[in-house]
């Protein structure tokens, strides 16, 4: 009678317990309306607040200008600059890694179990002791070629990263400066007029030059807002409409310092760092390839338990601790490891290989813009004195062909002199990334 008593009994209890889970099954099932509703007043949310974002966004386009200081379009570049929050963040995740590597190596870990299964086959009645609680935790010693291979690994990456973000911090700030030169040179641009010929008195001649005037106004304007637009995704301000101040810009010429661009002298210094992180990469990584062959060792201590609510124990005893050990050597038959080593080897020699290539290509680039830099100054010396000539020698006579002619050189020569400006200024920009005398070096 006893055993048909517990027999029933534990009868009833599973029954208890399978109600109970298929009532948690149906509550699940349930809130599948309710899901696909929120989901769906969420979308509807947000389509109505992107939309309001395009009709304001739409409704700028006829803003009032704001003028825009160097300065404080370096400071919005720093502080919105959507890939240069991107960087950072990477950036601090590594650095983060780093510094707390030895706490994460050897702190304790400790771990809790819960136990609620004497509870859900009488949810009414829970007791006490329908549920316990343990606590416990294991300290393991790490390998110490392991711990100081990637202990290594994280140095090499936080290096190779404040280098990459540095380096993008130089580009975004030279990629501003050239943004201020095109809205000056957008401003200083002279509207191309053509010159009477003898259809303008036909009204062909008119419709034609009606026609040219309204194709250069819709070309002006959309570059105007081609250069907002690109002016707001590196400021990250959409919607904003500056006026660049081209005159608060500082001098970047490097008429006079061309002969300082010289590798010997530390110019370029960023990339040299920069190619010296990939090289030693390369050897970090055939490094942690024979490492794997060697015998792996791990000792520990094992902490059975710290707490426990059932039996009441805490607080810990020494009979408690288990010290633990591990020598561990794989024996490879395949020959899998000697690929993996040899291929290891060949990538290191192949990262400097290449980048003795690039170094060189990189050498005669630099030597070929300091060239077309001395023919670009040399030039514009002698467009400056064939328009000083000019303006100081006007035809004789009053010949209108003649005027119209002059009139016609002079304006060659500035168009000529103001490109020659625009190539100088941008190998200027060139030059300026990998001057290391203009910026604060990471390391």
């Amino acid at each position: 009678m006893i055993r048909g008593g517990n027999s029933r009994f534990g009868e009833n209890r599973s029954f208890r317990i399978l109600l109970v889970h298929y009532f948690l099954l149906l509550s699940l099932i349930g809130t599948t309306g309710c899901v696909e509703k929120r989901l769906e007043k969420r979308i509807f949310d947000a389509t109505r607040s992107v939309f309001g974002e395009q009709v304001t966004l739409t409704k700028s386009w006829g803003k009032h200008g704001r003028k825009l200081e160097w300065q404080a379009a370096c400071k919005l570049l720093e502080q919105h600059n959507q890939r240069l929050k991107q960087a950072r963040l990477s950036h601090s995740q590594i650095e983060r890694e780093r510094n707390r590597f030895v706490i994460d190596q050897l702190s304790p870990r400790l771990a809790a179990v819960a136990n609620l299964s004497s509870a859900l086959g009488d949810l009414a009645k829970l007791r006490d002791d329908g549920y316990g609680i343990r606590l416990y935790g294991t300290f393991s010693v790490p390998n110490p070629l392991t711990a100081y291979a990637r202990r290594y690994s994280l140095e090499l990456q936080y290096y190779q990263s404040a280098l990459a973000l540095h380096e993008l911090e130089r580009r975004l700030r030279v990629t501003l400066y050239g943004q201020f030169l095109m809205h000056r040179y957008a401003l200083e641009s002279i509207p191309v007029r053509e010159f009477p010929s003898r259809q303008d008195a036909s009204w062909r001649g008119l419709l034609d030059g009606e026609f040219q005037q309204s194709k250069a106004k819709l070309a002006e304007l959309d570059r105007q807002r081609q250069l907002r637009v690109s002016l707001n995704q590196l400021l990250n301000t959409p919607g904003e409409n500056w006026i660049p101040e081209a005159t608060t810009l500082p001098d970047i010429s490097y008429e006079a310092k061309l002969g300082a661009l010289d590798p010997d002298r530390g110019y370029g210094l960023l990339a040299m760092k920069q190619a010296a992180g990939q090289v030693e990469a390369a050897l970090a990584n055939l490094w942690r390839v024979k490492m794997e062959k060697l015998p792996s060792f791990s000792s520990g201590v094992s902490i059975p338990t710290l707490y426990d609510s059932v039996t009441d124990q805490d607080g810990l005893s020494g009979q408690e601790l288990r010290l633990f050990g591990s020598l561990n050597e794989s024996f490879d038959f395949t020959g899998s490891g000697k690929m993996s080593t040899e291929r290891a080897e060949e990538r290191a020699r192949f990262v400097q290989e290449s980048l003795r290539a690039r170094m060189e290509q990189e050498i005669h680039s630099l030597e070929r813009a300091k060239r077309n830099y001395e023919a670009l100054v040399a030039e514009r010396d002698a467009l400056e004195r064939s328009l000083r000539w000019i303006r100081r020698n006007p035809p004789p006579g009053s010949n209108s062909k003649v005027l119209l002619g002059r009139l016609e050189e002079e304006r060659g020569l500035v168009d000529r002199l103001r490109r020659n400006e625009q190539q100088r200024r941008q190998l200027d920009l060139e030059f300026w990334i990998w001057d290391e005398t203009c910026w604060k070096s990471p390391f």
